[in-house]
């Protein structure tokens, strides 16, 4: 059997699972419940049926999970089927998550195994969430991975699943922050604050258009040599794996939505604010210029 029958015949799996849950009543769903036969595949949903029942949306994700740790698949392979069942912002958002941590934040972990894959449950939270669960090995604990889908959609993908640091918190609540104008015309304090928590906020509301937002931001609040310096790190943090999209201003690959509410801001100096937000993050950032037209001026960490 070749590799591209196999993604194909998974893909087909993903539409199986669909018509599955919309015979059962709801409840927890593991990897064994996941049909296997392709003729009861269905392609089309009615535009009556505006999504799949939870059941349904828990053998999708069930199956996807299961298929994510198969062994036959390449990176190539499983980095495809991947950017089949997320969104593309959540696709870039689990990018940035696994960066920042150097851990696979789609199973919160490494690697996987034929327990894991063995062991594969979803259950309902609640609205558009669900939380799925696996056993790395037997004698471990089980790995809880809160995540949410679409809405209004026939088949949802997954939109959002919570980095490790989360744990097994949920809910839309998380990205309910609001969206701050930058203030030049006060003091440096003011200035930085209202800065970095407009900055963040593509980063929290996953937006599609982070990287544009991320360069505006630059462009109208820092110096030109911080700009710089901002996009050379970015393109090449200066890893030997070379790996790419590290930050500067947040001194990391990514800022999630659990962090907004750790922001905290204090003032060194005139001229000097220490910024500071989960775990080890702690900045030192510089403005130059007079009020009224304050510019990032340099970001060192402490």
């Amino acid at each position: 059997m070749n590799k591209s029958f196999i993604i194909q015949l998974l893909t087909s799996l993903f539409l199986v699972a669909c018509h599955a849950g919309s015979q059962h009543g709801q409840k927890d769903v593991n990897a064994d419940s996941i049909p296997t036969d392709l003729s009861d595949a269905c392609d089309v949903m009615s535009e009556q049926d505006k999504g799949l029942d939870t059941v349904g949306i828990q053998s999708r994700i069930v199956s996807f999970y299961k298929a994510y740790m198969s062994d036959s698949l390449s990176w190539e392979e499983q980095d495809s089927l991947t950017r089949q069942m997320l969104t593309p912002e959540a696709y870039e958002k689990v990018k940035r998550a696994t960066r920042a941590t150097d851990c696979n934040q789609i199973l919160r972990a490494q690697d996987y195994s034929n327990d894991g894959k063995n062991t594969v449950k979803c259950r309902h939270l609640g609205a558009n969430w669900y939380e799925v669960s696996y056993q790395f090995a037997s004698n471990e604990e089980p790995v809880f991975i809160p995540l949410r889908v679409e809405s209004g959609v026939s088949h949802p993908r997954i939109d959002y699943i919570v980095p490790e640091w989360g744990g097994r918190q949920w809910g839309d609540a998380m990205f309910d922050v609001p969206k701050v104008e930058v203030e030049r015309g006060k003091d440096a304090l003011t200035f930085v604050s209202t800065f970095y928590k407009r900055y963040v906020y593509p980063y929290v509301t996953n937006s599609s258009t982070l990287d544009s937002d991320r360069k505006e931001s630059c462009k109208q609040f820092c110096t030109q040599e911080l700009c710089d310096n901002i996009e050379q790190a970015s393109v090449n943090h200066g890893n030997e794996d070379g790996i790419d999209g590290f930050d500067v201003i947040i001194n990391d690959y990514d800022f999630d939505a659990l962090w907004f509410a750790e922001l905290a801001f204090s003032s060194i100096d005139e001229n000097k604010v220490q910024v500071s937000f989960h775990d080890y993050h702690n900045l030192v950032v510089r403005v130059s210029g007079k009020r009224g037209s304050f510019l990032i001026n340099s970001i060192s960490v402490q």
